[in-house]
């Protein structure tokens, strides 16, 4: 048994996001990854994506790098081609350093799925930031901050789908979402 690794697990509880968006409640990466990991499974469902447990996986576990380094936003990690790059850079240095986080880097993940895994994958993580801070918009934050979370999400999300029918159920969840 690998204790680090359980080590690393409840690290993510203490692991905040969006440090730089004010909100009312705690938002945790262990937590989230939960979210993904079940948006994911309903989606696949309704969607018609076959997985199995290996990349059930890879979605549950898709921040747990970040037990170690820390939250870094979307928005950081690619405002250039050079910071992208910059941050694989950090992962690979991490995952060499650790082989506890070894397959838990964004190459890792991507490798370990198909295209449409990935696709569904990555709109289920901008979905539950997306439904976090149309919460935290329910609940009054109406700061630039979360709105520009909500709109980038949504960009985000319709960009990864396009005009792609299979993912109505998405479309339709997100259209009648309230929180």
């Amino acid at each position: 048994m690998n204790y680090k690794k359980i080590d690393y697990l409840l690290q993510m509880k203490q692991i905040q996001r969006l440090p730089n968006v004010p909100h009312h409640r705690s938002y945790n990466i262990l937590e989230h990854g939960f979210v993904v990991g079940m948006l994911f499974r309903w989606f696949a469902s309704a969607c018609d994506v076959s997985y199995d447990i290996n990349v059930w996986d890879k979605v549950l576990m898709h921040d747990y790098l970040e037990a170690f380094t820390g939250d870094l936003n979307f928005v950081v990690k690619n405002l250039t081609e050079k910071t992208s790059s910059a941050w694989a850079t950090i992962e690979k240095e991490v995952c060499d350093r650790d082989t506890a986080l070894n397959h838990y880097s964004d190459e890792a993940i991507k490798s370990a799925m198909t295209e449409e895994q990935h696709i569904l994958f990555k709109v289920c993580d901008y979905l539950d930031l997306w439904i976090f801070c149309k919460q935290e918009e329910a609940l009054g934050n109406i700061t630039t901050g979360n709105k520009a979370v909500i709109d980038n999400c949504k960009r985000l999300i319709y960009g990864l789908c396009g005009q792609d029918r299979k993912w109505l159920p998405i479309f339709d969840f997100m259209a009648k979402y309230t929180a």
